[in-house]
């Protein structure tokens, strides 16, 4: 006869006749097990856990390292960085952390020192309020090259008379620098808007530069194509569209780059070019402001006076120029037609 005292119900339900005490030791035991195997999976899923965070930051580690520095600035406005003034939260964690943590533009800054030359670190003096020049915009240009930038840096205009002088820094898609090309804007003539555009006109990438007046100055646009390192003016034009006459005269009062050393035949052959960016460099040069009609003992020449003269007079040159002032694309033809007024010049 069994004890109904004797008979206990275990936490599973079911009836035992064990001792209380080997009971209690069979539940220590099971509970024991259970605690045990809660704590291997809790380990288990903490070491799986860390390993992903680990891989991730690895992962976030290399692709930081490999990255290009220019990456995070490209297609943005460089001059609006930062809000003006720094949040006074963000100067309070400056004091704890580099500056270029917590500011674009710090960051921005310590990317230029360390990838441009010295000698341009020199002249641009970044962050020097007056006499100091800013970067404006970050471009990613694709050719069959590979990828590339352009930074365009700009020193407003500080003293009359006097011009906006642009930069054009090239880089390679690893941040190396391969050039640098700047010229000026106009006599009293400043900077106002810069873009990277295509243009149907000339079926390419070209840039476009928006200006202002500074006592006396331009009012309009500059229309550019680069070459490899080389910029190229196609057109200038007043805020209306009507087309301006190019100086070739004293550097900081001319408009864009001077063109590369040309013979009269060079300049020719780029005229008869079927490449519409050639064309429109050539029309510009040809018909620009070279001191020809004006010229006498007190007024010193161009050095491009006498070159510009022998070209008009090419009897190849006056037929292609007379063939594009009936063409179709509407800035060939009014390049074409600005000249013609000046061949006899």
């Amino acid at each position: 006869m069994v004890d109904a005292a004797s008979l206990r119900v275990d936490p599973g339900g079911v009836r035992s006749h064990l001792p209380g005490s080997a009971r209690e030791a069979r539940l220590n035991r099971s509970s024991g097990a259970t605690m045990g195997t809660q704590c291997s999976f809790l380990r288990s899923r903490k070491l799986r856990l860390l390993a992903v965070c680990l891989l991730l930051a690895a992962a976030g580690g290399g692709w930081w390292l490999t990255r290009c520095p220019l990456d995070e600035f490209v297609d943005r406005d460089l001059r609006m960085l930062d809000p003006d003034p720094l949040p006074d939260w963000k100067k309070q964690l400056a004091k704890w952390i580099p500056l270029e943590v917590v500011s674009g533009q710090a960051r921005l800054n310590k990317v230029l020192e360390r990838i441009l030359p010295e000698e341009f670190i020199q002249e641009h003096r970044f962050g020097l309020a007056f006499f100091g020049a800013q970067p404006w915009h970050l471009w990613r240009c694709k050719s069959d090259a590979g990828a590339s930038f352009i930074l365009l840096v700009c020193r407003p205009v500080r003293m009359i008379p006097g011009s906006a002088k642009v930069y054009l820094h090239f880089f390679d898609s690893n941040a190396r620098h391969l050039g640098c090309t700047d010229f000026h804007v106009g006599g009293r003539t400043d900077l106002e808007s810069a873009s990277y555009r295509y243009e149907p006109l000339v079926a390419t990438l070209i840039l476009e530069l928006q200006t202002q007046a500074t006592l006396h100055g331009y009012d309009g646009r500059q229309f550019y194509v680069l070459r490899d390192q080389r910029v190229a003016l196609m057109r200038w034009e007043n805020r209306e569209g009507k087309l301006w006459r190019t100086r070739y005269d004293e550097k900081w009062a001319s408009v864009g780059c001077l063109p590369p050393n040309r013979s009269a035949n060079e300049w020719e052959d780029l005229l008869m070019s079927d490449n519409a960016c050639d064309i429109l460099e050539a029309l510009t040069w040809i018909g620009g402001d070279h001191r020809t009609s004006n010229w006498n003992q007190k007024t010193k020449k161009y050095d491009s006076t006498e070159l510009a003269v022998s070209v008009r007079a090419l009897t190849r040159v006056q037929n292609r120029i007379a063939a594009l002032a009936k063409s179709e694309n509407v800035w060939h033809k009014e390049a074409a037609i600005l000249a013609q007024e000046h061949l006899n010049d």
